[in-house]
C-alpha cells in the first residue's frame, strides 16, 4: 500500500470495559487531558513523520469522542503542516455512544474527520453491562444519526462476539441492528481473553463462563452471513466493507506500511524497525516535558521476520498476497522461501493460488490460527 500512516492514541475513559486491556486512563479532568494534547503535539514535533503522503489518520483509544474538536483539530493541523497528506486521506475518530452530541460531531467534521467509529459491541443491555459498557443500543442509533447530520459519510460500527452469556440469538440480534444502520464498514470482533483484565479474572474465578469452541464458531459464520447479506463484503477475517471503503487504517498494518505512532502506548512502524512508547500517563508527560521521546523499546525485525509477518498478515485478507508484491520487496520468490509450507497446506486444500496470488481457502480461514503459525521463521525454516 502507498503511503504511511498516523495513529493517535487518546486514553481517556469514563469507566473501564471489562474485556479492555489499553493503555487507558480514567479521568474526566479537562485541565489533565489538555495537558496530555500538548504533550501529543511535542512528540510529534520529536518524531521523524517521514516523506509522505499521510494516507490515514487514526484517533484510537481510549475515547477519542471525550476529546473536544478543537484538540482534534489541532492535532490534525499539525500533521498537515509537518508532512504531505493525500487529498483523500482517511481521518478516522473512535468515538463510543453517548460520548457524542450534535454539535461534537459537526466540530470532528469541521476540523477533519471523515470517518467516524463507533463501539457500539452489542445490542442487548444484559451483555452491555457485563461489558461494563456506560451506554445503551439507543444511544449507538443516535451517534449514527449525528454522524450522517454532520456531514460523515464514513462510519464503522463494532460489534464483539463469543462473551459470556451471549447466545448465538444475542448475536444475530445485534448484528441485524446494526446493518439496519447502513454503515459503511462493519467490525466483527472474537473477545480475546487478555491478561490483567477484569474479565479474565472473572473466568479465572469460576464467575463467568465463555462460550464454547463450536458455538463461537457459529456466532462468527451467521454474523458473517448477516454482514454479507447486506452487502458489507469480507474483506479480511475480522471486518467487512462496502465497496471501496475498507479500512486505510487497517490496510497499512496488515501490508507493513509504515505507520508514526503517537500517545502513550501507542506503537510505530518504519518498515523495519518497531518501538513502543510508555503506557502509563505520567510518565508519557514527565518525558515529553522534559524534552524526550517516550519509546519504552523497540525491535529491529530480521528480514525472515518480515518475510513472516508479510505474508501471515497478508493471509489474513480475503484477496491474500501477490507475489508479485513478496518478489518487489524482499528480491526472492514466495516458493523459494515457503515452498514446503505451502505445498503442504496446498495439499490439505488450506491454501489456494491463483492470478498470481497465495490466499486462504474458505477452509482455511476457518483454521487460520492454527495455519498462520506455520509461515513463522522457525516453522518456515524447519520445513525447508
Amino acid at each position: 500500500m502507498n503511503g504511511a500512516g498516523v495513529y493517535v492514541h487518546l486514553p481517556f475513559c469514563v469507566t473501564r470495559c471489562a474485556y479492555c486491556d489499553f493503555a487507558i486512563h480514567l479521568t474526566t479532568d479537562a485541565a489533565v487531558q489538555a495537558r496530555y494534547y500538548d504533550a501529543v503535539l511535542r512528540e510529534w514535533a520529536l518524531r521523524d513523520p517521514g516523506p509522505g503522503p499521510i494516507v490515514s489518520i487514526y484517533f484510537g483509544g481510549g475515547t477519542p469522542s471525550l476529546a473536544p474538536p478543537a484538540a482534534i483539530a489541532r492535532i490534525i493541523a499539525a500533521v498537515t503542516e509537518r508532512v504531505a497528506v493525500a487529498v483523500d486521506a482517511e481521518v478516522t475518530l473512535e468515538a463510543n455512544p453517548g460520548t457524542v452530541s450534535d454539535a461534537t460531531l459537526d466540530g470532528y467534521r469541521r476540523a477533519g474527520v471523515n470517518r467516524l467509529s463507533i463501539g457500539v459491541q452489542a445490542a442487548e443491555s444484559r451483555i452491555l453491562q457485563a461489558m461494563n459498557r456506560p451506554h445503551d443500543f439507543s444511544q449507538a442509533v443516535a451517534a449514527v444519526a449525528g454522524a450522517r447530520a454532520a456531514g460523515i459519510d464514513n462510519v464503522n460500527l463494532d460489534a464483539m462476539y463469543g462473551y459470556p452469556g451471549q447466545t448465538l440469538t444475542d448475536v444475530e440480534r445485534t448484528v441485524q441492528a446494526l446493518v439496519e444502520l447502513e454503515p459503511e464498514h462493519l467490525s466483527l470482533y472474537q473477545l480475546q481473553l487478555e491478561k490483567g483484565t477484569v474479565l479474565r479474572r472473572e473466568v479465572s474465578r469460576g464467575r463467568a463462563v465463555m462460550p464454547d469452541e463450536d458455538l463461537t464458531a457459529d456466532m462468527a459464520e451467521r454474523a458473517a452471513q448477516i454482514a454479507e447479506a447486506a452487502g458489507l463484503h469480507r474483506y479480511e477475517v475480522s471486518n467487512f466493507a462496502r465497496p471501496g471503503r475498507a479500512s486505510r487504517h487497517n490496510r497499512l498494518y496488515w501490508n507493513q506500511a509504515p505507520y508514526v505512532g503517537l500517545g502513550m502506548g501507542a506503537h510505530s512502524f518504519d518498515g523495519r524497525r518497531r518501538a513502543w512508547n510508555v503506557r502509563s500517563l505520567s510518565g508519557y508527560l514527565a518525558r515529553l516535558e522534559a524534552g524526550q521521546l517516550p519509546e519504552l523499546g523497540g525491535e529491529d525485525l530480521s528480514r525472515d521476520e518480515l518475510m513472516s509477518e508479510f505474508v501471515w498478515l497478508g493471509l489474513r485478507q480475503v484477496d491474500g498476497i501477490a507475489a508479485a508484491d513478496f518478489r518487489r520487496r524482499f528480491g526472492v520468490t514466495l516458493e523459494s522461501r515457503f515452498g514446503a509450507v505451502m505445498e503442504s497446506l496446498s495439499r490439505a486444500g488450506l491454501i489456494a493460488a491463483e492470478c498470481g496470488r497465495l490466499f486462504l481457502s474458505a477452509r482455511g480461514f476457518e483454521v487460520m490460527n492454527q495455519i498462520l503459525p506455520e509461515f513463522l521463521p522457525d516453522s518456515a525454516e524447519a520445513l525447508s
